[in-house]
């Protein structure tokens, strides 16, 4: 069988898809094509679509019956292809009597009209016969002109979809829809040079949602991913394509088609005219539809370039759209969700100030509604410094002035007098709370429209807890708890203690609790994030998450949280302008409170979990507040406290047999990183991974005859390839069954109880995998400097981009250089000699009369107008250089002047090279410890390409450090100091 215009196997596009439709017994046009092909072939057909597969040479054999169908006859069929919208063109020639060429030429046009994504056009546009390419650009028009009506259509069904989502997600959303007119399509065809347009065309039917805020974007992207089937491929995100440092289009492209079952709801019978026809739905917000029509369709569409001072204001147009829209999320966001208390974001000193402000209004005004409200400001002061008499007293002079806060300022003024009486419940003065509360309560009901959910679920709440307290009333705190939860059943802050409540009175169990509440508790979880997100209800957020992962079962998150929590307790609260607090950012009553929390839920049964986080709690009342009953309670869980020799490192690492040999390759960290060390060392205290490792470098330098001791907890039962490492000379045993929270949290008992402050202690992290990931948390909570290799894996990569930590200024992400471990190390931790502050002081006189490139950063001020935390930096790199200078041969000493200067000669060339490097290693911590990352140059910004190891440095900036080792000489010899080889003696 002989012709040109025969199909060949390459003008089947996607044979895999033919196949399919073949085998499709609702396809109208299909199971035509399939009746005039041979019974044994559809079968064999049939086989391999239920398979997933054509076999090559089923695909030839299909090949050459089609052609011969071809070549035979006319495959038309009237009621068959009035579903493939024939144009008037293919349909003529179907009315003709035809053979030959002429028959496989209408054929081929048939199929290709029928299957537009499945076979290929007769005709190319790249033809080197005009004619023909004519024929290409004529074939396409004016197929999509018959389909056209079909896209309108479609349109008509997407406005109504599009209806539901708005209704369902975004009720103030703009919804536009269009199908391309038939000129648009032409001209878009040629435009972008496409073969096949009306397949590679993806917004023949267009859709727009426009609506308020970035998260109703988010939640109509979830509806149409659940009402529509989503091409992922050609469907894009354009918040994810642009760079950090980028700003620009950010709409979210769906490339969408509609589902059959949608069809057959909404036009029954139109199914196989709609089937396969895509619609490009774009969501965006209104600030992004006004860059998006204003600014990106000039450029993106334009006929000519740009030029490039146009496309800077453009882009600066783009970063205050993009700024705007933004603040316009966070601010709703911090508006919906719970804030809580009126200055529970003030330092202290803002609080103060504020105080000192209210105070003055409540005392010369004359106004009773605005003296009531001032109260009030001032009484949400006092509670978040849960001064709870001092809430009671501001407003008990209040209490009949008529407005409209007046039912939240019962609420705050009952749950006070409460809290003021927590211990007895049974004074009169805890009665008339409860009764202030109720009255609060029935005010807010009485009149929902008025008053937010927000307030009818704290009043609730807070009655609930009075009627809890020492079950003063537990079937109305059941019934407050319920009904705190009927409003908001998703509201995390309600639910813990719902929970915690029922446990406690003998409601339900804790098995049940996880059994039957696990995806309400998760779910319940994911609202505590989205505050952290947005920055409010700190600390209860990660609280409360504490509280529900413990119920959950999932201890080690519950954990996690509770570190997180008692860290912003030293850190403060993110205020919004910026202030820190160098004091607890919350009252230590709060971590009291998740004690009782926790003694709630273990009425019934107390497990080792809870004994877990109850010791946590506890560590952190004492490390954050100096708690002295915290410290008492302590005492009775120790297990060793004798031979702690400060300082303290902790060195955690992975130990899984997978990675021993990525482990061993640090063995250079831990051998120059605890060069010289004294104190003790603590790890996991078994031979496998970082802990063998550990005990064998303590073992080195106790050798050498340094004070060092190994310390490790070892539970009763060790795994089969971890034995006991016989070098650690204090091994505590018997710690819990197996390797669990229990022996980190033993660790820090010991350690405070024994009188080291978390000051003294760091932490040195490799790899590792669960619970190296919760000691790496643990440490930052207690306080302690932790520096973890950024590159190692496993648990450092999971922390790396874990946005609670990502503030933590106690987190120092090391390079794989063995001087920065060595300096990480010894930091804070030499033996300063007397005349180390006049070498720091002539070190920054230095950089005052020099340039030095990478001093540019530093204030520029004298020595006695700088802040003693750069004083202090100044000083330490004087102990550094001192021990740098010690550590290879040289000493410093006291001298009058003249003092010669010593130089370094030719054979000391290594010498300096080393000293440069464990220089270098310096300044890669003092960078770190000072907020620097490592990045692309920024120094606005503080970041550093420099903070990688001495071995990746170029040449041009190893010479920096050495350069300024070989200064140290003159330098010192300023501050009357002499540097001279230890040979020579004194």
């Amino acid at each position: 069988m002989n012709g040109s215009m025969l199909l060949k196997a390459d003008d089947i596009l996607d044979m895999r898809g033919l196949v399919r439709e073949l085998c499709d017994p609702d396809h109208p046009v299909a199971q035509h094509l399939a009746s005039m092909l041979p019974g044994e072939l559809l079968k064999q057909l049939q086989k391999q679509n239920e398979e997933g597969f054509v076999r090559r040479g089923l695909a030839g054999e299909l090949l050459d019956e089609l052609n011969r169908l071809l070549a035979d006859r006319c495959i038309y069929e009237p009621k068959s292809f009035q579903y493939a919208r024939l144009t008037e063109s293919t349909l003529s020639r179907t009315r003709k009597r035809l053979s030959g060429e002429e028959l496989i030429l209408a054929n081929r046009l048939l199929l290709t009209e029928a299957f537009p994504c499945i076979f290929r056009l007769v005709y190319s546009r790249e033809s080197k016969d005009p004619q023909k390419s004519e024929e290409w650009r004529r074939f396409h028009v004016d197929k999509y002109a018959t389909l056209r009506p079909d896209y309108e259509r479609f349109c008509g069904l997407l406005e109504q979809l599009l209806g539901e989502a708005r209704a369902a997600c975004a009720p103030l959303a703009i919804i536009q829809v269009r199908a391309k007119t038939v000129s648009s399509f032409a001209e878009k065809a040629w435009r972008k040079n496409y073969e096949n347009p009306l397949c590679q065309s993806t917004d023949l039917a267009a859709a727009r949602v426009i609506t308020e805020t970035q998260e109703e974007v988010v939640k109509v992207s979830e509806w149409l991913k659940k009402n529509f089937l989503i091409d992922e491929v050609n469907s894009v995100d354009h918040r994810e394509k642009l760079k950090a440092d980028e700003f620009g289009y950010l709409s979210v492209h769906y490339v969408a088609s509609l589902k059959k079952d949608v069809v057959e709801r909404l036009a029954p019978g139109k199914w196989y005219f709609l089937a396969g026809k895509k619609a490009e739905i774009q969501i965006r917000t209104l600030l992004q539809h006004a860059h998006a029509s204003v600014v990106h369709d000039r450029v993106y569409k334009s006929v000519f370039t740009v030029p490039e001072n146009l496309r800077r204001d453009l882009a600066r147009v783009a970063a205050l759209l993009e700024e705007a829209d933004t603040a316009f999320a966070q601010t709703i966001a911090s508006i919906e969700a719970y804030k809580g208390s009126y200055g529970a974001f003030m330092d202290e000193k803002r609080r103060a100030v504020e105080t000192e402000v209210l105070e003055a209004v409540l005392q010369h005004e004359k106004d009773p509604v605005a003296k009531a409200e001032a109260a009030l400001k001032l009484a949400l002061i006092k509670k978040a410094a849960w001064d709870w008499r001092g809430v009671a007293d501001t407003l008990r002079d209040y209490l009949g002035t008529s407005f409209q806060e007046q039912p939240r300022l019962r609420m705050e003024y009952g749950y006070a007098l409460c809290r003021v009486h927590e211990a007895n419940p049974k004074d009169q003065a805890y009665t008339d709370g409860v009764e202030s509360l109720k009255r609060a309560v029935e005010s807010f009901e009485g009149d929902p429209l008025v008053y937010p959910s927000r307030l009818r679920v704290e009043a609730h709440s807070c009655l609930a807890w009075a009627y809890g307290n020492r079950d003063y009333n537990v079937h109305g705190a059941r019934d407050q708890y319920e009904l705190a939860h009927r409003i908001d059943p998703t509201n995390p802050y309600i639910l813990a203690p719902y929970i915690g409540f029922e446990i406690g009175a003998g409601g339900t169990s804790r098995d049940t609790v996880s059994q039957l509440m696990g995806q309400t508790i998760m779910e319940a979880t994911k609202r505590c994030q989205e505050h952290v997100r947005a920055g409010v209800e700190l600390p209860w957020a990660y609280l409360t998450m504490g509280r529900l992962y413990l119920l959950a079962g999932k201890t080690s998150d519950s954990l996690s949280a509770y570190c997180k929590a008692i860290h912003l307790g030293a850190a403060g609260f993110p205020a919004p302008d910026g202030l820190k607090s160098d004091k607890p950012g919350f009252p230590r009553e709060i971590l009291d409170d998740e004690l009782g929390f926790l003694g709630n839920i273990g009425r019934q049964r107390r497990r080792e979990e809870d004994e877990w986080v109850r010791d946590l709690l506890l560590l952190g009342l004492y490390a954050k507040y100096g708690a002295a009953d915290a410290l008492d309670v302590l005492k009775t869980r120790s297990l060793q406290v004798e031979d702690v020799t400060a300082p303290v490192v902790i060195v955690s690492g992975g130990t899984h047999p997978d990675v021993e040999n990525e482990m061993r390759s640090y063995a250079d960290c831990l051998e120059q990183g605890f060069e010289g060390f004294r104190g003790t060392l603590v790890s996991g205290g078994t031979n496998a991974g970082i802990p063998g490792m550990v005990g064998e470098r303590a073992e080195q330098l106790q050798k050498k005859g340094l004070e060092v001791h190994a310390r490790c907890y070892l539970p009763e039962k060790l795994p089969a390839d971890a034995p006991p490492d016989s070098r650690y000379d204090q091994r505590i045993s018997g710690v819990g069954a197996q390797f669990s929270p229990r022996q980190l949290i033993q660790t820090w008992i010991d350690l405070l109880v024994a009188g080291v402050a978390p000051s003294e202690v760091k932490l040195l992290g490799f790899n590792g995998g669960p619970l190296t990931l919760l000691e790496y948390r643990l440490a930052l909570a207690m306080g302690a400097l932790v520096g973890i290799i950024r590159e190692s894996g496993r648990a450092a990569s999971d922390l790396a981009p874990d946005p609670d930590w990502a503030d933590a200024r106690n987190l120092l992400w090391l390079p794989r250089d063995p001087m920065a471990v060595w300096a990480f190390v010894s930091t804070g931790a030499m033996e300063e000699a007397p005349y180390v502050e006049d070498m720091g002081r002539q070190i920054h006189e230095n950089f005052l009369s020099e340039t030095w490139p990478r001093s540019k950063d530093r204030i520029i001020r004298p020595w006695h107008y700088l802040d003693e935390d750069i004083k202090e930096s100044n000083i330490q790199q004087a102990a550094f250089a001192e021990t740098i200078l010690r550590r290879n041969g040289y000493g410093v000493r006291k001298k009058k002047r003249p003092i010669t200067r010593y130089r370094f000669g030719r054979d000391e060339e290594e010498a300096v090279q080393r000293m440069g490097e464990m220089e270098h290693g310096r300044w890669i911590v003092e960078r770190l410890r000072s907020g620097w990352r490592y990045g692309p140059k920024d120094d606005t910004k503080r970041i550093s390409p420099y903070l990688i190891p001495w071995k990746e440095l170029t040449d041009k900036i190893r010479k920096y450090d050495c350069d300024f080792v070989r200064e140290w000489p003159e330098l010192l010899a300023k501050a009357g100091l002499e540097v001279y080889p230890l040979h020579e003696g004194d």
